[in-house]
């Protein structure tokens, strides 16, 4: 028992960074007017939004990066440093963004310390959920599948605590104050969450079994995986990829589309938090399902529901508003299915001594594409063909061809 205790305490610790990773870049986001208004020129609102949208870009293009930097100390020199360090420096960049000074106290150099501190923040956060995944897929191997669902729980619920302190600080503040000071307030609570994991990552153990990558050939792991694994390498990253997009066409693009697209103006941030949650909660089940069957059947069982989902929940929305909920409800399961079991998958297809790396980068580019770019291709299928319902019809294509994939592997 005390060794189990011992376990699940280590769990926690490393889930915390996904957390804190998930309500840093959602606050982002959910406050770009004001961030907008505080560090850009204010003669044309539209281009500083559209600046403080690129700062929040710039994030996501320097995950990638992060992955194979901190995947290679942690695959070279061990998972607990490259773990610690990213999460410090996550903490740290949050927190100071919510100090910098603005663009009519500094002028230029006001941007240009936001993008820095994003960048910053962006490759370390490409080293934290690669690292917590590696780290509990070898200290915990006969719970893999259950360990990476609970991460992914966390990140998802990071995501909800930012929704819910936005509408608390909607409710208590001015919307004066919010643009003056208040949209400050949530990088703080972020970089003193991400201050104090840091000082409890310290705790964990260095890893026993871990065993530095060692190649005569090359020093670098990711030069040794694009050498040698490149095929399992492409067929990871559709597998992770398409387990991801329902996070952004379910979620991430929905009030976009529920306002613009349907002109549907209700308020649903609510209903869409708890839907996440839900998901959330999913991911755990989903992941302890991972130890005890096939993960590729768990992947098929997934794409599958998606397929059979996708055209219900978008007619709900375009010609059924009413049943909204349980258009949501649906999508909270498909999004618990994909994640829940996409993380552990993706450990298990690439041995120790590149792991960290491997993870690093194809977990990055997934949810890097997903998030960043399924938006913009939904929008503009919608535009150009004209259909409301092309979002449907893109889960469906990606998830048939996620199916053409495992088929290919097996043959």
């Amino acid at each position: 028992m005390p060794q189990v205790y011992e376990k699940r305490r280590v769990l926690l610790l490393s889930s915390l960074g996904g957390m804190l990773e998930y309500f840093d870049f959602v606050i982002f986001a959910l406050f770009s007017v004001p961030i907008s208004q505080a560090f850009f020129p204010h003669h044309d609102p539209v281009s500083a939004l559209l600046a403080t949208f690129s700062a929040f870009a710039i994030g996501y293009l320097a995950r990638p990066l992060g992955g194979v930097i901190f995947g290679h100390f942690g695959d070279k020199y061990g998972r607990k440093t490259s773990l610690t360090v990213a999460i410090l420096l996550i903490g740290f960049c949050t927190f100071m963004i919510g100090l910098l000074p603005t663009y009519v106290q500094v002028g230029a150099l006001a941007p240009m310390l936001l993008v820095l501190c994003r960048l910053l923040q962006g490759l370390s956060i490409g080293g934290e959920v690669p690292g917590a995944i590696t780290y509990m897929s070898e200290y915990w191997p006969e719970r893999r599948g259950l360990c990476c669902g609970i991460i992914f729980c966390f990140l998802l619920t990071g995501t909800t605590l930012g929704l819910f302190l936005q509408a608390m600080m909607h409710g208590l503040l001015s919307q004066a104050s919010i643009a003056q000071w208040g949209w400050r307030l949530p990088f703080w609570i972020g970089g003193l969450f991400g201050i104090i994991a840091y000082f409890l990552r310290k705790r964990l153990l260095a890893l026993p079994s871990f065993v530095p990558f060692m190649d005569k050939t090359t020093q670098y792991p990711i030069v040794s995986l694009f050498k040698r694994q490149k095929k399992r390498m492409l067929v990871a990253l559709v597998f992770v990829l398409v387990s991801c997009l329902p996070g952004a066409v379910l979620f991430i693009f929905l009030p976009t589309y529920l306002n613009q697209v349907i002109q549907f103006h209700d308020n649903t941030s609510f209903l869409q938090a708890l839907a996440m949650f839900i998901g959330a909660i999913l991911c755990v089940l989903v992941g302890y399902w991972a130890d005890k069957f096939n993960q590729l059947t768990l992947l098929v069982i997934f794409s599958i529901v998606t397929l059979c989902s996708a055209l219900p929940i978008f007619i709900i929305y375009v010609h059924a508003t009413t049943y909204l909920l349980w258009a949501l409800l649906l999508s909270a399961v498909v999004l618990g299915l994909g994640f829940g079991n996409a993380l552990s998958l993706l450990a298990s297809l690439f041995p120790a001594n590149t792991r960290y790396s491997a993870v690093g980068l194809i977990y990055n580019l997934a949810t890097g594409v997903g998030s960043g770019l399924t938006p913009l291709i939904l929008l503009s299928g919608i535009t150009y063909f004209n259909a409301p319902l092309f979002p449907a019809y893109f889960l469906i294509v990606m998830n048939s061809l996620l199916l053409l994939a495992m088929w290919y592997t097996r043959n």
